[in-house]
């Protein structure tokens, strides 16, 4: 009997499904969270607004991340499978958008590739530093190599056939032989194998080994065992379908495969560390679900967790790892035939709880996740196939800087860690933040994470520059700061959920070691003028 755990969000019920097979009687048990689509821990910042479009060609699939015009902001390339109602009938292209830096992209620009580009990966292929695209094409059985001119244009392709493959459906990049050259691999499904085209460092491609595995979908890459060397991870379909890890030895070969059974179908794979423990983790796109392996660092995995975001069975397609809140905990980001992308947010333990959801356009197929207003913030991209689209979501909720002073007008700001006052701090205002937002109760200062000492602060132009500030009061003793401390942070939201920081410097004093004072003990038997005299050896009783 083979037990599956689901885990959806929103208020808890059990379920005990029994399924009947014909040699078996499956108990399948599922945690079902009933949601909406809301955000429900009570954070009143929604990671995304509503989503910008861009005429990605004629039915966008993947999408992937670069920077091809060497300009320090990040594009977007995008694979244009052409007419969905007569495949091969239009030319397939790549639609590249150059990022404006202010998370506003260009017009799409256009290159020739095979019939049915579905999958690409950016990568410097030649060694020329600048990035390069690598195309796997479903419908011609073969790859597609656009080398990158560094201004944000591509050369000509060049095909390189794979061997007797049908359905070229993913592509993935590593170095299999440990040579420093870009190599690459394919998932093709109804050849059932994968193929390794071995790179030469200058652009050229050849197949070099392949390998069977059953109706492969999707491929990555990883390091699953942590000997040093790269691995694949391959969701296959079948029955059951299955992730199927192949071990690289270092030359260009793989061992035999590890399958590890998952409920649904494996759309999509994405390598991650959802427990922080150094090794590698997996989440699987899997049709009615998400699945979460966790890595035991010698090549196997943990039992699936399941997560249902969402409106319960749509289709999950694809999905991405980020850190969209700033927690420095991995999050994910997942596509659904319903026309939204759910963010589930990871508890750092492996496991994931709350989501927020949000709509994109028609169909949405692929996910990547950028940076592409440059706030430090990530943002996702998304292709929309029934509506010709990549839709871009820009984070909302980057933390803002801002400037703070601590006990205003002195200098250097000194702090006596075993004050039983206050410190009073300034925020100061700018164009950027009006004081008068600002949600005094989200107020924190220093390690300890002090609130305010009184109930509201004030407002004056502290730095008389006529911008007003906002004087606040903490308790010493609540700050956490410690003798040698040479600045402390404070952070906060603004009313309408936007995060900020700002830290400035400290020198603590009183820090120098006290001595206590002698303790004498009552003597009844000792003559007073001895005791004033040399040291006197006193009995506790």
């Amino acid at each position: 009997m083979l037990r599956k755990t689901w885990v959806v969000l929103g208020a808890v019920a059990l379920i005990t499904i029994t399924h009947i097979a014909a040699f078996a009687i499956e108990d399948v048990q599922k945690r079902v969270v009933e949601g909406g689509i809301e955000p429900s821990n009570g954070d009143p910042c929604r990671l995304f607004g509503d989503p910008a479009e861009y005429s990605a060609g004629e039915t966008p699939i993947s999408v992937a991340v670069g920077d091809f015009d060497d300009d320090g902001v990040q594009d977007l390339a995008v694979t244009n499978q052409g007419s969905t109602t007569c495949v091969g009938c239009y030319p397939s292209h790549v639609s590249v958008l150059l990022g404006l830096g202010d998370g506003s992209f260009g017009e799409e620009d256009l290159f020739g590739v095979g019939r049915g580009p579905i999958s690409i990966a950016v990568e410097d292929l030649d060694n020329d530093g600048v990035q390069d695209l690598a195309v796997a094409n479903r419908y011609s059985y073969d790859v597609s190599i656009l080398m990158g001119l560094g201004d944000g244009r591509f050369s000509g392709e060049t095909r390189f056939d794979l061997w007797n493959a049908a359905a070229t459906q993913s592509i993935a990049v590593g170095d299999f032989d440990r040579d420093g050259m870009a190599d690459l691999v394919t998932a093709n499904q109804y050849s059932g194998d994968v193929q390794l085209l071995r790179g030469d460092g200058h652009g050229w491609f050849d197949v070099y080994t392949r390998y069977e595995v059953g109706y492969p979908y999707s491929i990555a890459v990883g390091d699953f065992d942590n000997d040093g060397v790269q691995d694949l991870a391959v969701g296959g379909f079948g029955s059951p379908s299955q992730i199927s890890v192949l071990f690289g030895l270092g030359n260009g070969f793989f061992g035999a495969e590890q399958g590890f059974d998952i409920e649904g179908q494996p759309m999509s794979i994405a390598i991650g560390d959802f427990d922080s423990d150094g090794v590698q983790d997996l989440a699987v796109a899997a049709w009615r679900s998400v699945a979460v392996l966790m890595g035991l660092g010698d090549g196997t995995f943990s039992e699936a967790l399941y997560y249902d975001p969402g409106q319960p069975g749509d289709a999950e397609r694809s999905l991405a790892i980020g850190d969209f809140n700033g927690d420095m905990v991995q999050d994910l980001a997942v596509i659904q035939d319903s026309d939204y992308v759910f963010v589930l947010f990871g508890l750092g333990d492996g496991s994931f709880g709350e989501e927020q959801g949000f709509r994109v356009g028609e169909r949405p197929r692929s996910v990547a996740v950028g940076d592409f207003n440059g706030d430090g913030a990530q943002d996702l991209a998304v292709t929309n196939a029934f509506n010709d689209t990549v839709s871009v979501l820009i984070n909302q909720c980057a933390t803002l800087a801002v400037d703070i002073d601590i006990k205003p007008h002195s200098h250097p700001h000194s702090i006596n860690p075993r004050s039983r006052g206050v410190i009073p701090v300034a925020i100061l205002g700018s164009d950027t933040l009006d004081v008068a937002d600002v949600d005094e109760v989200t107020l924190r200062f220093g390690p300890g994470a002090a609130p305010i000492a009184h109930r509201h602060g004030h407002l004056e132009d502290v730095n008389c520059d006529g911008i007003m500030d906002l004087m606040l009061h903490f308790r010493t003793h609540d700050t956490g700061i410690a003798c040698g401390d040479e600045s402390v942070t404070l952070t906060g939201e603004t009313l309408d959920g936007q995060p900020f920081a700002g830290t400035d410097s400290i020198q603590t004093v009183g820090c120098r070691e006290v001595k206590q004072p002698a303790i004498w003990m009552k003597d009844h038997d000792t003559p007073d003028a001895m005791r004033r005299g040399g040291p006197v050896n006193i009995e506790r009783e």
